[in-house]
């Protein structure tokens, strides 16, 4: 990271930092044309056409990345660091001379607290308020906790809960398939049960995988240690959540805590996500 990228990250990592007020401020002052959306929270959806329009043949690819956070915790790898990935990508996607439809969408309340309801998720209540028109064109390619470790997970747990339909799922992930076992040593990472803005999208009906990275050490054990199936229970409370996720790897244990710092983020990690990034913009996927 540059020094400049640096020290925005360590700011956007205080404690007292307004994040919302930090990245619409940043937008304007790059000229990045975006708009807010409502939806249980202040999310922020960036426009990034370059000299090419989108194929409308195609689906969209809406990259999210979740910029709230755990009170009392400086977030930086949950979920500060993907934040940053795709600033820094938006750049390239201006840029491009190519068709990449995509879009980019920072997301707020993802964090949910004690006694909350899925149903107070940022992203279920954006996700309810989508348009019609676009329900069946866009593809959510959620990042969580992409700022240490060198191997790709992915996660379409969510959608093997009960209610979801995975047909769309399914052929959004075997066209990407290819993709993501570049980066991931060619193994089928597809271990991530745990939920993040993938699980609001999914319950109201669009398509969302979600994306994170481990160390290959922990991602071996961790899908070692992958269950068959999920328990049969109704997601709907935090409560229920937790009591469905595995223990947690070592690189995010300190997840929600105040020992989520920038220092503990991986350079390497935004330098394969760099480059997953930049492949991914030049997938394009027919719409099923």
């Amino acid at each position: 990271m540059k020094n400049s990228f640096d020290e925005l990250l360590r700011r956007f990592c205080d404690l007292e930092c307004d994040r919302f007020l930090f990245l619409t401020t940043l937008l304007e002052w790059k000229e990045i044309p975006f708009d807010v959306l409502s939806g249980g929270g202040k999310h922020i959806l960036v426009s990034t056409r370059g000299s090419k329009p989108f194929l409308q043949d195609h689906c969209r690819k809406i990259l999210v990345a979740h910029y709230d956070r755990v009170p009392g915790s400086p977030g930086a790898n949950d979920n500060s660091a993907a934040v940053f990935m795709l600033l820094k990508h938006i750049d390239l996607l201006i840029k491009a001379d190519y068709s990449h439809n995509t879009l980019i969408l920072f997301t707020d309340k993802e964090e949910l607290l004690e006694g909350n309801s899925i149903h107070d998720q940022g992203a279920w209540q954006l996700a309810e308020l989508w348009p019609d028109s676009y329900r069946d064109k866009d593809l959510f390619i959620v990042l969580d906790m992409c700022g240490i470790g060198d191997t790709l997970i992915w996660g379409r747990t969510a959608g093997k809960l009960p209610g979801i339909n995975l047909s769309r799922v399914n052929y959004i992930y075997e066209s990407l398939k290819d993709l993501l076992h570049r980066y991931s040593r060619r193994e089928d990472m597809d271990i991530n049960d745990l939920c993040s803005d993938d699980l609001g999208f999914l319950l109201q009906g669009l398509t969302a995988l979600q994306i994170s990275l481990l160390p290959w050490k922990e991602a071996q054990e961790w899908k070692k240690n992958t269950p068959s199936q999920l328990p049969g229970k109704k997601i709907e409370t935090v409560e229920n959540i937790k009591k469905s996720i595995r223990s947690l790897p070592a690189s995010w244990q300190i997840n929600h805590s105040p020992e989520d710092k920038v220092g503990t983020l991986d350079l390497k990690s935004f330098q394969i996500m760099e480059s997953f990034l930049r492949d991914l913009s030049r997938y394009q996927i027919p719409l099923p």
